[in-house]
Protein backbone atom coordinates (compact mmCIF):
# COMPACT_ATOMS: atom_id res chain seq x y z
CA UNK A 1 0.00 0.00 0.00
CA UNK A 2 2.93 1.89 0.09
CA UNK A 3 4.48 1.90 -3.49
CA UNK A 4 4.09 4.99 -5.70
CA UNK A 5 2.66 7.09 -2.99
CA UNK A 6 6.37 9.29 -2.31
CA UNK A 7 5.65 9.92 -6.60
CA UNK A 8 2.01 10.48 -6.28
CA UNK A 9 0.85 7.77 -8.00
CA UNK A 10 0.02 5.00 -5.89
CA UNK A 11 -0.78 1.57 -7.77
CA UNK A 12 -4.16 0.70 -6.81
CA UNK A 13 -5.45 -2.30 -6.22
CA UNK A 14 -8.96 -1.57 -7.43
CA UNK A 15 -10.12 0.72 -10.74
CA UNK A 16 -10.01 3.96 -8.32
CA UNK A 17 -8.54 5.97 -11.09
CA UNK A 18 -11.49 5.44 -13.64
CA UNK A 19 -11.94 2.55 -16.52
CA UNK A 20 -8.48 1.49 -18.11
CA UNK A 21 -6.31 3.89 -16.52
CA UNK A 22 -3.21 2.68 -14.98
CA UNK A 23 -1.41 2.45 -12.37
CA UNK A 24 -3.50 -0.39 -10.31
CA UNK A 25 -3.94 -3.70 -10.96
CA UNK A 26 -5.98 -4.80 -14.21
CA UNK A 27 -9.20 -6.78 -14.80
CA UNK A 28 -11.10 -3.33 -14.10
CA UNK A 29 -13.95 -4.73 -16.01
CA UNK A 30 -14.47 -7.78 -13.58
CA UNK A 31 -13.81 -5.87 -9.93
CA UNK A 32 -16.15 -2.66 -11.54
CA UNK A 33 -18.94 -5.60 -11.79
CA UNK A 34 -18.43 -6.68 -8.35
CA UNK A 35 -18.70 -3.36 -7.09
CA UNK A 36 -21.74 -2.45 -8.97
CA UNK A 37 -23.34 -5.61 -7.63
CA UNK A 38 -22.48 -4.48 -3.40
CA UNK A 39 -23.98 -0.83 -4.61
CA UNK A 40 -27.19 -2.20 -5.91
CA UNK A 41 -27.38 -4.04 -2.44
CA UNK A 42 -26.54 -1.35 -0.68
CA UNK A 43 -28.20 0.48 -2.29
CA UNK A 44 -31.85 -0.96 -1.43
CA UNK A 45 -30.39 -1.12 2.18
CA UNK A 46 -31.90 0.72 5.23
CA UNK A 47 -28.99 1.94 7.31
CA UNK A 48 -26.89 4.98 7.96
CA UNK A 49 -23.42 4.00 8.90
CA UNK A 50 -20.96 1.16 6.94
CA UNK A 51 -17.76 -0.80 7.80
CA UNK A 52 -15.78 -2.27 5.17
CA UNK A 53 -13.83 -4.65 6.87
CA UNK A 54 -10.35 -5.20 4.72
CA UNK A 55 -11.29 -2.50 2.06
CA UNK A 56 -7.73 -2.25 0.77
CA UNK A 57 -7.25 1.63 -0.23
CA UNK A 58 -11.30 2.68 0.60
CA UNK A 59 -12.71 2.20 -2.87
CA UNK A 60 -15.96 0.65 -2.36
CA UNK A 61 -16.26 2.59 1.06
CA UNK A 62 -15.94 5.53 -1.03
CA UNK A 63 -18.57 5.09 -3.38
CA UNK A 64 -20.92 3.61 -1.10
CA UNK A 65 -20.35 7.35 0.40
CA UNK A 66 -20.08 9.69 -2.33
CA UNK A 67 -23.26 8.10 -4.29
CA UNK A 68 -25.50 6.65 -1.73
CA UNK A 69 -24.75 8.82 1.03
CA UNK A 70 -23.58 6.34 3.56
CA UNK A 71 -21.37 7.34 6.93
CA UNK A 72 -18.33 5.09 5.48
CA UNK A 73 -15.62 3.66 7.90
CA UNK A 74 -12.54 1.37 6.95
CA UNK A 75 -10.88 -1.31 8.60
CA UNK A 76 -7.44 -2.96 7.45
CA UNK A 77 -4.91 -4.11 9.49
CA UNK A 78 -1.75 -2.58 7.67
CA UNK A 79 -1.55 0.88 8.63
CA UNK A 80 -0.14 2.16 4.98
CA UNK A 81 -3.92 0.86 4.19
CA UNK A 82 -5.63 3.06 6.72
CA UNK A 83 -3.30 5.93 5.44
CA UNK A 84 -3.83 5.77 1.53
CA UNK A 85 -7.67 5.66 2.29
CA UNK A 86 -7.38 8.94 4.25
CA UNK A 87 -5.43 10.37 1.87
CA UNK A 88 -7.16 9.63 -1.89
CA UNK A 89 -10.64 9.21 -0.38
CA UNK A 90 -11.03 11.39 2.92
CA UNK A 91 -11.98 8.17 4.44
CA UNK A 92 -12.06 7.31 8.30
CA UNK A 93 -10.13 4.40 8.63
CA UNK A 94 -8.65 2.21 11.43
CA UNK A 95 -6.08 -0.48 11.63
CA UNK A 96 -7.59 -3.53 13.81
CA UNK A 97 -7.37 -7.00 13.29
CA UNK A 98 -11.12 -8.50 11.83
CA UNK A 99 -10.52 -11.63 14.01
CA UNK A 100 -10.66 -9.05 17.11
CA UNK A 101 -12.81 -5.97 16.27
CA UNK A 102 -12.67 -3.79 19.03
CA UNK A 103 -16.44 -2.52 18.59
CA UNK A 104 -19.98 -3.45 20.63
CA UNK A 105 -22.05 -5.56 19.52
CA UNK A 106 -24.84 -4.08 16.46
CA UNK A 107 -23.02 -0.98 16.63
CA UNK A 108 -22.96 -0.76 12.77
CA UNK A 109 -25.78 -0.50 10.40
CA UNK A 110 -24.37 -2.46 7.45
CA UNK A 111 -20.71 -4.11 7.40
CA UNK A 112 -18.97 -5.24 3.68
CA UNK A 113 -16.24 -7.77 3.47
CA UNK A 114 -15.26 -7.86 -0.38
CA UNK A 115 -12.67 -10.29 -1.59
CA UNK A 116 -11.28 -10.60 1.61
CA UNK A 117 -12.43 -14.20 3.64
CA UNK A 118 -9.92 -15.80 0.67
CA UNK A 119 -6.83 -14.57 2.47
CA UNK A 120 -7.54 -14.80 6.45
CA UNK A 121 -5.91 -17.45 8.72
CA UNK A 122 -9.67 -17.71 10.35
CA UNK A 123 -12.67 -16.64 8.23
CA UNK A 124 -15.05 -18.00 10.47
CA UNK A 125 -13.75 -16.18 13.27
CA UNK A 126 -13.85 -13.20 10.98
CA UNK A 127 -17.09 -14.01 9.97
CA UNK A 128 -18.19 -14.31 13.91
CA UNK A 129 -17.03 -10.39 14.18
CA UNK A 130 -18.47 -9.05 11.94
CA UNK A 131 -21.71 -10.69 12.57
CA UNK A 132 -21.49 -9.41 15.52
CA UNK A 133 -20.99 -5.97 14.87
CA UNK A 134 -23.48 -5.43 12.42
CA UNK A 135 -26.87 -4.45 13.32
CA UNK A 136 -28.87 -4.64 9.80
CA UNK A 137 -27.10 -6.22 6.97
CA UNK A 138 -23.35 -8.36 6.12
CA UNK A 139 -22.65 -8.31 2.92
CA UNK A 140 -19.95 -11.13 1.11
CA UNK A 141 -17.88 -11.46 -1.80
CA UNK A 142 -15.01 -13.83 -2.59
CA UNK A 143 -14.28 -15.18 -5.79
CA UNK A 144 -13.15 -18.27 -4.20
CA UNK A 145 -16.65 -20.31 -3.72
CA UNK A 146 -17.86 -22.66 -5.99
CA UNK A 147 -21.23 -24.65 -6.90
CA UNK A 148 -19.75 -27.93 -6.03
CA UNK A 149 -18.16 -29.10 -2.92
CA UNK A 150 -15.67 -31.80 -5.08
CA UNK A 151 -14.77 -28.56 -7.11
CA UNK A 152 -13.81 -26.50 -3.85
CA UNK A 153 -11.89 -29.75 -2.19
CA UNK A 154 -9.97 -30.08 -5.88
CA UNK A 155 -9.15 -26.08 -5.76
CA UNK A 156 -8.17 -26.23 -1.87
CA UNK A 157 -5.86 -29.19 -2.35
CA UNK A 158 -3.90 -27.05 -5.37
CA UNK A 159 -3.82 -24.06 -2.84
CA UNK A 160 -0.02 -22.44 -2.72
CA UNK A 161 -0.23 -21.05 0.91
CA UNK A 162 3.44 -19.47 0.25
CA UNK A 163 2.32 -17.42 -2.57
CA UNK A 164 1.96 -13.71 -2.21
CA UNK A 165 -1.18 -12.40 -1.33
CA UNK A 166 -2.13 -16.37 -1.28
CA UNK A 167 -5.74 -18.05 -1.63
CA UNK A 168 -5.74 -19.39 1.59
CA UNK A 169 -9.54 -20.47 1.62
CA UNK A 170 -12.15 -21.80 -1.00
CA UNK A 171 -15.65 -21.98 -0.09
CA UNK A 172 -19.15 -23.68 -1.00
CA UNK A 173 -22.57 -22.11 -0.23
CA UNK A 174 -23.73 -24.66 2.37
CA UNK A 175 -20.37 -22.92 4.74
CA UNK A 176 -23.01 -19.79 4.90
CA UNK A 177 -26.07 -21.63 5.57
CA UNK A 178 -24.05 -23.11 8.24
CA UNK A 179 -22.91 -20.18 9.80
CA UNK A 180 -26.13 -17.95 9.31
CA UNK A 181 -28.97 -19.98 8.42
CA UNK A 182 -31.49 -19.26 6.71
CA UNK A 183 -31.06 -15.72 6.39
CA UNK A 184 -28.87 -15.29 3.81
CA UNK A 185 -29.23 -14.84 0.32
CA UNK A 186 -26.48 -16.16 -2.57
CA UNK A 187 -26.29 -13.39 -5.60
CA UNK A 188 -23.64 -13.72 -8.41
CA UNK A 189 -20.80 -11.06 -8.18
CA UNK A 190 -20.20 -11.63 -11.59
CA UNK A 191 -20.14 -13.52 -15.04
CA UNK A 192 -17.28 -15.40 -15.83
CA UNK A 193 -18.54 -14.84 -20.11
CA UNK A 194 -18.98 -12.58 -21.83
CA UNK A 195 -16.27 -10.66 -19.35
CA UNK A 196 -13.40 -8.76 -21.19
CA UNK A 197 -10.76 -6.45 -20.11
CA UNK A 198 -9.73 -3.38 -20.04
CA UNK A 199 -6.65 -3.69 -22.80
CA UNK A 200 -10.12 -5.05 -25.19
CA UNK A 201 -13.33 -2.70 -24.63
CA UNK A 202 -13.42 1.13 -24.09
CA UNK A 203 -15.45 2.59 -21.55
CA UNK A 204 -18.24 3.39 -23.57
CA UNK A 205 -18.37 -0.30 -23.85
CA UNK A 206 -17.64 -1.15 -20.16
CA UNK A 207 -20.71 0.50 -19.36
CA UNK A 208 -22.75 -1.59 -21.34
CA UNK A 209 -21.28 -4.76 -20.51
CA UNK A 210 -20.48 -4.94 -16.35
CA UNK A 211 -23.67 -4.51 -15.84
CA UNK A 212 -24.74 -6.97 -17.28
CA UNK A 213 -21.92 -9.02 -15.75
CA UNK A 214 -23.37 -7.63 -12.63
CA UNK A 215 -26.26 -8.84 -13.24
CA UNK A 216 -28.99 -9.46 -10.36
CA UNK A 217 -29.35 -13.07 -10.31
CA UNK A 218 -28.51 -16.17 -8.16
CA UNK A 219 -25.45 -17.40 -7.70
CA UNK A 220 -24.70 -19.99 -10.53
CA UNK A 221 -22.42 -22.65 -12.22
CA UNK A 222 -21.63 -19.39 -14.14
CA UNK A 223 -20.59 -17.16 -11.33
CA UNK A 224 -17.20 -15.60 -11.19
CA UNK A 225 -17.12 -15.95 -7.07
CA UNK A 226 -20.25 -15.53 -4.52
CA UNK A 227 -21.79 -12.65 -3.53
CA UNK A 228 -23.53 -13.92 0.32
CA UNK A 229 -26.30 -11.43 2.27
CA UNK A 230 -26.48 -11.96 5.50
CA UNK A 231 -29.87 -10.08 6.63
CA UNK A 232 -30.06 -9.76 10.49
CA UNK A 233 -33.17 -8.03 10.22
CA UNK A 234 -35.69 -6.71 7.68
CA UNK A 235 -34.14 -3.63 6.17
CA UNK A 236 -35.10 -3.46 2.66
CA UNK A 237 -36.08 0.00 1.22
CA UNK A 238 -36.80 1.34 -2.12
CA UNK A 239 -33.57 2.17 -4.05
CA UNK A 240 -31.93 5.78 -2.71
CA UNK A 241 -31.17 6.55 -6.68
CA UNK A 242 -31.49 4.74 -10.14
CA UNK A 243 -29.76 1.94 -11.65
CA UNK A 244 -28.69 4.27 -14.42
CA UNK A 245 -27.13 6.80 -11.59
CA UNK A 246 -25.49 4.56 -10.13
CA UNK A 247 -23.96 2.96 -13.20
CA UNK A 248 -22.66 6.27 -14.19
CA UNK A 249 -21.45 7.21 -10.61
CA UNK A 250 -19.40 4.32 -10.43
CA UNK A 251 -18.18 5.07 -14.01
CA UNK A 252 -17.42 9.14 -13.02
CA UNK A 253 -15.74 8.29 -9.47
CA UNK A 254 -12.09 8.70 -9.88
CA UNK A 255 -9.12 9.44 -7.85
CA UNK A 256 -6.95 12.33 -9.30
CA UNK A 257 -3.66 11.84 -10.96
CA UNK A 258 -0.81 12.86 -9.72
CA UNK A 259 -2.25 11.89 -6.06
CA UNK A 260 -3.64 15.03 -4.51
CA UNK A 261 -3.55 14.48 -0.40
CA UNK A 262 -7.17 14.78 0.84
CA UNK A 263 -6.55 13.36 4.98
CA UNK A 264 -7.55 16.98 6.30
CA UNK A 265 -11.13 16.41 4.99
CA UNK A 266 -11.93 13.15 6.63
CA UNK A 267 -14.91 13.52 8.29
CA UNK A 268 -15.42 13.94 12.05
CA UNK A 269 -18.45 11.55 12.79
CA UNK A 270 -18.31 9.05 15.10
CA UNK A 271 -16.32 5.68 15.35
CA UNK A 272 -18.36 2.46 16.46
CA UNK A 273 -18.73 2.14 20.12
CA UNK A 274 -16.08 -0.05 21.81
CA UNK A 275 -16.75 -3.40 23.41
CA UNK A 276 -17.19 -3.44 26.91
CA UNK A 277 -15.53 -6.48 27.80
CA UNK A 278 -14.08 -9.46 26.52
CA UNK A 279 -16.28 -12.55 25.72
CA UNK A 280 -17.21 -14.65 28.26
CA UNK A 281 -18.26 -17.71 26.68
CA UNK A 282 -15.68 -20.87 25.57
CA UNK A 283 -17.38 -21.17 21.80
CA UNK A 284 -15.37 -19.03 20.01
CA UNK A 285 -18.58 -18.80 17.89
CA UNK A 286 -20.54 -17.18 19.87
CA UNK A 287 -22.88 -15.53 19.82
CA UNK A 288 -23.03 -16.61 16.19
CA UNK A 289 -23.48 -19.66 17.12
CA UNK A 290 -25.70 -19.52 20.06
CA UNK A 291 -29.10 -21.05 17.50
CA UNK A 292 -26.74 -23.62 15.39
CA UNK A 293 -28.06 -27.22 15.23
CA UNK A 294 -25.29 -30.04 15.99
CA UNK A 295 -25.45 -30.60 11.90
CA UNK A 296 -24.21 -26.51 11.63
CA UNK A 297 -21.55 -26.65 14.24
CA UNK A 298 -20.30 -29.74 12.77
CA UNK A 299 -19.89 -28.57 9.27
CA UNK A 300 -18.33 -25.42 10.87
CA UNK A 301 -16.02 -27.17 12.50
CA UNK A 302 -15.16 -29.71 9.66
CA UNK A 303 -14.56 -26.92 7.51
CA UNK A 304 -12.66 -25.29 9.39
CA UNK A 305 -10.13 -28.10 10.15
CA UNK A 306 -9.73 -28.38 6.42
CA UNK A 307 -8.90 -24.54 6.19
CA UNK A 308 -6.46 -24.60 9.13
CA UNK A 309 -4.34 -27.68 7.85
CA UNK A 310 -1.31 -26.64 5.56
CA UNK A 311 -1.29 -30.46 4.34
CA UNK A 312 -3.03 -31.35 1.22
CA UNK A 313 -6.02 -33.34 0.78
CA UNK A 314 -4.24 -36.88 1.39
CA UNK A 315 -7.33 -38.54 -0.12
CA UNK A 316 -7.28 -36.57 -3.61
CA UNK A 317 -3.89 -36.74 -5.32
CA UNK A 318 -3.12 -33.98 -7.16
CA UNK A 319 -3.74 -35.56 -10.64
CA UNK A 320 -6.84 -36.09 -9.40
CA UNK A 321 -7.68 -32.63 -8.22
CA UNK A 322 -6.07 -31.17 -11.64
CA UNK A 323 -8.57 -33.19 -13.47
CA UNK A 324 -11.61 -32.10 -11.04
CA UNK A 325 -10.58 -28.53 -11.53
CA UNK A 326 -10.71 -28.80 -15.32
CA UNK A 327 -13.94 -31.03 -15.19
CA UNK A 328 -15.21 -28.06 -13.20
CA UNK A 329 -14.05 -25.57 -15.41
CA UNK A 330 -15.88 -27.45 -18.74
CA UNK A 331 -19.28 -27.88 -16.97
CA UNK A 332 -19.21 -24.44 -16.01
CA UNK A 333 -18.68 -23.14 -18.68
CA UNK A 334 -21.69 -25.07 -20.71
CA UNK A 335 -23.95 -24.26 -17.79
CA UNK A 336 -22.86 -20.71 -17.82
CA UNK A 337 -25.76 -18.11 -18.49
CA UNK A 338 -26.13 -17.42 -22.70
CA UNK A 339 -26.35 -19.62 -25.78
CA UNK A 340 -24.24 -22.24 -27.34
CA UNK A 341 -23.75 -19.77 -29.68
CA UNK A 342 -22.60 -16.94 -28.41
CA UNK A 343 -20.50 -19.00 -25.68
CA UNK A 344 -18.40 -20.17 -28.70
CA UNK A 345 -18.02 -16.65 -30.09
CA UNK A 346 -16.74 -15.52 -27.00
CA UNK A 347 -14.65 -18.54 -26.53
CA UNK A 348 -13.23 -17.89 -29.98
CA UNK A 349 -12.64 -14.35 -29.40
CA UNK A 350 -11.00 -14.61 -25.87
CA UNK A 351 -9.35 -18.01 -25.25
CA UNK A 352 -5.72 -16.86 -24.30
CA UNK A 353 -4.02 -18.64 -20.57
CA UNK A 354 -5.38 -15.57 -18.91
CA UNK A 355 -8.72 -16.05 -19.72
CA UNK A 356 -8.62 -19.64 -19.35
CA UNK A 357 -7.39 -19.26 -15.88
CA UNK A 358 -10.48 -16.89 -14.75
CA UNK A 359 -12.38 -19.46 -16.33
CA UNK A 360 -11.27 -22.20 -13.49
CA UNK A 361 -11.59 -19.08 -11.11
CA UNK A 362 -8.16 -18.70 -10.34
Amino acid sequence: YSQGVAEKRFKAHRPIYGFGVEPSERNHTNRMAIALSILRVLNKTEGRTLMDLGGGEGYIAALARDLLGYESMMVELPQAACDRARELFALPAESQDIHNLPYADNSVDVLVLSEVLEHLRDPFVALREAWRVTKSSLVITTQEAYPWNWERLSRHNLRNPNADHAELNHFHPDDFVALFGENVRFLNPSLIIPMQDETRISEEEAKRLVPELAAEIPFNPGSFGIMVVVDKMENQRPPRISDEELIEGLFSSRVSLPNEDRSSEVPSYNWPQLKQSTRDSDDPFSPMSDSWSQDQREHVLRVQRMFSSSDSLSFLPGFVATGLTLLASILRFALAPGSPVMKLRWAAGNFTMDRFRKLLGD
